[in-house]
């Protein structure tokens, strides 16, 4: 019971890092007006921060893996505090690319390593609560994060949101370092062990699916609010507001998706030469 504040302290935090990923969306054509670049190009923020997410969390992983968890949760918030620092205050399109890198491996490796905390500071049989906790206070930004930056923008810049993400990141620092206990690291796992699990075809055909669904989601978020601004600019002033009606369908979508794996289970009732039992 001690701990449970601090595993909805990860929570909160989890919301605020969210936030730094997903407010981009909200916020495109404002941040492509703001650099003079066009919407279109102004789109790679997006693809830039997912390259760092996916290329630089195993990367530091691997190179931290011999420090405590803690020291790699004040890591990952350093590493998003910079990024933010960076896209507040330094000019031109290439160095916020450069500082959107940034917030992609940070954002990857805090949500890793808080994970693993959460599971550790739940009582004995409820670490899949716990680590649900993280998950909520990630996926909550989507649905409330996109759109306050929204109304930010509109109302002011839209930097006045990474400000606030900026000052919650250093206050996240300080109260990490003053709350969480040090906790032993998990032993590494080397990338030629990781990338070895494609040779399963189970694993690389649920990856390949995985991939090319968020490919399609993906290319339709990413452009969501310059699309509704052409398509409906009557509907301009109100786009915080499906924004949001957005958010809440995907952490439905979400709810109901866990409850189906829950009833009826998650293994395709179909099998597949590429997929016998001998390969698993």
């Amino acid at each position: 019971m001690k701990n449970t504040w601090k595993i909805y302290m990860l929570t909160l935090i989890s919301f605020v890092v969210g936030t730094s990923q997903f407010v981009i969306v909200g916020t495109l054509d404002k941040v492509a007006a703001s650099v003079d670049v066009s919407v279109e190009t102004a789109g790679q923020l997006i693809t830039v921060f997912a390259l760092g997410n996916a290329i630089g969390t195993p990367l530091v992983m691997v190179a931290t893996s011999k420090m405590d968890q803690r020291k790699q949760l004040l890591l990952a918030l350093a590493i998003i505090l910079l990024g933010v620092i960076g896209v507040i205050t330094l000019p031109g399109f290439g160095l916020l690319m450069v500082s959107r890198v940034l917030l992609g491996v940070g954002t990857g490796v805090f949500v890793v390593t808080a994970y693993g905390i959460a599971a550790k500071l739940a009582a004995p049989g409820r670490q899949g609560g716990a680590m649900a906790n993280v998950a909520l206070g990630y996926s909550s930004s989507l649905v409330f994060g996109v759109p306050l930056g929204r109304m930010i923008a509109s109302s002011y810049d839209w930097k006045g949101i990474f400000w606030g993400i900026g000052l919650f990141s250093l206050l996240a620092i300080f109260a990490v370092a003053r709350t969480i206990p040090v906790m032993e690291g998990e032993a590494s796992v080397s990338l030629g062990k990781r990338l070895a699990l494609l040779k399963n075809p189970r694993v690389a055909l649920t990856l390949g699916v995985t991939f090319f669904v968020f490919i399609s989601y993906s290319m339709l978020n990413t452009y969501i609010t310059p699309f509704l601004t052409a398509v409906m600019p009557t509907m301009k002033g109100k786009l915080s507001i499906i924004l949001l009606a957005m958010g809440i369908a995907s952490l439905i979508g979400s709810k109901v998706g866990g409850l189906l794996a829950d009833r009826i289970g998650i293994v395709a009732r179909w099998s597949a030469p590429w997929l016998s039992t001998s390969s698993r």
